[in-house]
This record gives C-alpha cells, sequence and structure tokens, in this order.
C-alpha cells in the first residue's frame, strides 16, 4: 500500500533530504555526468536516492514548516510517518509516493528509490565526441580544413607590429614645426 504524500517529493527535490521521524532520513545524492568510451555514449548526471538512519532535529523542524505552508500541520506531518511506520512493520515496505519504497531487511532500512532520470534525461550518442588530439574536418565558409590546419593558422607566428614608430616620428616632425614657427625667425 503507498503513502499518499505530496509534501515528500517537493521537499526531496528543494532540501535534497528528507526527515523521516525517527526511522532516519531520505538522502537524494548526484552522480557526475561521465562518457563511456567504449559505446560511445554520454551518461547524463543522475540523481540517486539512499537512505540514512541519522536523524535530523533541525531538518525536521525545516519540513514541519515547509508541510504547515502546504495546510499540513504538526500533526498531519506526526501522522505521516506513523502510517510509514505501521506500514513498515506490518508489511516490511512502504511506498512513498514519487520517491521510491523504504524496506526493512534484516532490521535495517533500505530505499529502493524510483528511476526516473532515464524518462527525462537519456543518454547521448557520443559518436561524434572530439577527442582531444583527434585531427577531424572543420567547414569554415565554403572551404573545409582539417583541425590540423586550423591550429596552424591560428598558431602562426604574428610579426611585431611597428606602428608606433611612425607615430613618433609625426611626433618629432610635429615639435619640430612648432618649434620653426615660434623661433624660426630668431635662427
Amino acid at each position: 500500500m503507498q503513502i499518499e504524500s505530496s509534501l515528500f517529493q517537493p521537499f526531496l527535490i528543494k532540501y535534497r533530504k528528507l526527515p523521516l521521524g525517527k526511522l532516519g532520513t531520505v538522502v537524494l545524492q548526484q552522480e557526475p555526468a561521465f562518457h563511456e568510451y567504449t559505446s560511445q555514449v554520454i551518461r547524463p548526471v543522475r540523481e540517486v536516492l539512499g537512505f540514512s538512519p541519522k536523524t535530523d532535529a533541525g531538518l525536521m523542524e525545516s519540513f514541519e514548516a515547509f508541510a504547515e505552508k502546504k495546510g499540513v500541520d504538526k500533526n498531519g506531518v506526526a501522522l505521516l510517518i506513523d502510517q510509514i511506520k505501521s506500514q513498515l512493520n506490518k508489511n516490511k515496505e512502504a511506498l512513498l509516493v514519487g520517491i521510491g519504497t523504504l524496506k526493512i531487511e534484516n532490521n535495517v532500512y533500505k530505499l529502493v528509490g524510483e528511476n526516473v532520470s532515464q524518462d527525462y534525461l537519456a543518454p547521448v550518442t557520443a559518436g561524434a565526441v572530439i577527442h582531444e588530439g583527434d585531427v577531424h574536418d572543420v567547414k569554415v565558409g565554403e572551404e573545409v580544413h582539417s583541425s590540423e590546419e586550423m591550429k596552424a593558422m591560428l598558431a602562426a607566428k604574428k610579426t611585431k607590429d611597428y606602428w608606433w614608430v611612425y607615430a613618433l616620428i609625426l611626433l618629432v616632425v610635429a615639435i619640430a614645426a612648432i618649434l620653426y614657427s615660434v623661433y624660426g625667425d630668431k635662427l
């Protein structure tokens, strides 16, 4: 039997943790994206659910405040957690809607999370992923160049720019013209 609560999933998404009273805490962790070279697939970031037997009073207070904003008082929160406990005692498992199934195995709580990340973020074929040092073609306008040609063009040595020499010559000529116009008749 499932426990109907619209509070669990939004709180878990927002705070990355969900307190379940004295039972423990559901923890939402993130596995980074990675590239499988052998199968040429990029795997997206994955959200992984875990369960920790640790309880956090501050987090529980945050959950109660969150529930009050949604119209559920502290007694309603306690009732939800009691429902979970009774389901666990009766069936050794409790279905948390949108999160997963909390089970008791050998007197240890275990959470089997729903895997919805594949629905939203499916793996992407990565056949065109370019690795460092690989040679490939790049289309520039209508011309096609290899990556080595492009690197050579970008790495070509630039000649030194001597524009400042011309500016210096103009400055000297301007100073000479000013001096001649001021002191020219005395020479």
